[in-house]
């Protein structure tokens, strides 16, 4: 399977912090690290914790703390 470097949610396709992936035909928030692939699915936040939907904005907490996904368009 090849490992990309966005994932997709709800549709949109996000840019992913240096060190982790997505695996091809595997989205939505199923992101796992370089070191060991472990899947960090839990640690994708949407709308900051179950906000409004009026944004498109998704954090990841990293090994480097939080970190926004970047809307790839």
């Amino acid at each position: 399977m090849k490992k990309l470097n966005v994932t997709k949610i709800d549709g949109k396709y996000y840019q992913l912090p240096k060190g982790y992936y997505a695996v091809e035909g595997r989205f939505g928030d199923q992101v796992y690290k370089e070191n060991g692939a472990k899947n960090v699915t839990s640690k994708i936040m949407g709308d900051h914790n179950k906000g409004s939907r009026s944004s498109d904005d998704y954090i990841i907490l990293t090994d480097n703390g939080v970190e926004k996904l970047i809307l790839k368009g």
